[in-house]
């Protein structure tokens, strides 16, 4: 579109605190998949990326005005399509992140009235009550105490700290973040959800949304 052509610049929202697919280096350069993928899109149309930290659960309402694209490991739901376009690029699942050797023995079968860290506006969290709540209330047991938090590292320090049992997210990431502790967290050994990931554009945007369909 003329009015992107001009600026010479591909603006995209990202919460740069998800590893590895978004992050800050400490020279806080952003890097990660998911801000390689911005950069060669930009690259393919021409323009450059730049790639803006933005809360997670802001983005989406932010296209079209501050952010030509949204690209922060977002799942495709109903609820988001009824929303913004969505370019799907990558599957995903989610799983759990623990202290090392389990010491809760945690699976996605006995949440039930444990503390459970998520990041807000994450499908992760809307699982808890749409499906991990209601299994535990079939059960006829206490729902999970959820801990809705800014962003993963915050819900992993939670995890660390004694705060929280467990953290819910995306599988690469709860992997990513066992691999970075040193020893001291892993993942259980199974995962839910299977779904795609998606760079969101505005709904009034189809034309766009082609584009960067075509694109990827």
């Amino acid at each position: 579109p003329a009015d992107i052509k001009g600026t010479g610049v591909l603006t995209v929202g990202s919460d740069t605190t998800y590893a590895p697919a978004e992050f800050r280096t400490s020279s806080d350069k952003a890097v990660g998949y998911d801000v390689d993928l911005a950069t060669a899109l930009g690259k393919k149309l021409g323009l450059t990326a730049k790639v803006e930290t933005a809360n997670f659960d802001s983005i989406l309402t932010s296209l079209g005005t501050k952010y030509n694209l949204g690209i922060s490991g977002f799942s495709i739901t109903n609820e988001r399509l009824n929303a913004v376009h969505m370019v799907s690029y990558l599957n995903g699942g989610s799983t759990l992140l623990v202290k090392k050797g389990n010491p809760e023995k945690l699976t996605l079968s006995n949440l039930c009235g444990k503390k459970i860290a998520v990041q807000t506006g994450t499908v992760q969290q809307d699982d808890m009550k749409s499906k991990f709540d209601k299994e535990c209330t079939a059960a006829g047991k206490a729902k999970v105490k959820v801990l809705p938090l800014n962003t993963t590292d915050e819900a992993i320090t939670r995890l660390t700290t004694g705060a929280a049992d467990g953290v819910m997210s995306d599988q690469v990431q709860m992997s990513y973040a066992a691999q970075q502790s040193n020893g001291s967290l892993q993942t259980i050994s199974s995962s839910y959800g299977r779904s795609d990931y998606g760079i969101a554009v505005a709904k009034d945007d189809t034309e766009f949304a082609q584009l960067i369909t075509d694109a990827v």
